[in-house]
């Protein structure tokens, strides 16, 4: 039998009814599942900056009929205005950052793509090439091509043969 749609909204009637038969405090387990209230109170602003984005660069709503062309362009576009989120609201430069600036070394950072909901071209960059340069570059080495990193002039890639 087919589920009934919320006609006030787009959650599914019978996720509404479960959800109110649950016998534990669902605010519990999710500042238990964050790490605690200010934890979620921070996840949740910062998928507020996403859902509420002027832009509406980061729409998905249409992705699965674009071209593969057309939608490696939008994700590169949301990949830009997502960092001038990040550097709008200082993400990065954290108290105690290990590396100012470095916005990709953020757990806000991850929070934010995770709340793009889209695969950004851009993820191989911050999820091997910035740590490789970290772990395998001495000091003078990384103060030259962290900061080309950091300001996207130099973004990393693998080639396969």
């Amino acid at each position: 039998m087919p589920s009934k749609q919320s006609s006030s909204s787009n959650i599914n009637q019978d996720l509404i009814y479960e959800r109110s038969r649950v016998t534990f405090s669902v605010l519990k387990l999710t500042h238990l599942l964050d790490g605690g209230p200010e934890k979620t109170a921070r996840r949740r602003y910062l998928e507020s900056l996403i859902e509420r984005d002027p832009t509406g660069v980061f729409s998905n709503e249409d992705n699965r009929y674009l071209h593969r062309s057309d939608r490696h362009v939008r994700a590169l576009a949301k990949h830009v205005r997502l960092v001038e989120i990040c550097r709008s609201i200082g993400v990065g430069s954290e108290p105690g950052a290990a590396y100012p600036g470095e916005i990709v070394l953020s757990p806000d950072f991850y929070t934010l793509v995770a709340s793009v909901a889209d695969e950004l071209p851009t993820a191989l960059h911050w999820i091997m090439f910035i740590p490789n340069i970290l772990s395998l570059c001495d000091e003078e080495q990384q103060n030259r091509w962290l900061p080309l990193c950091r300001d996207w002039r130099m973004i990393g890639c693998v080639s396969i043969a």
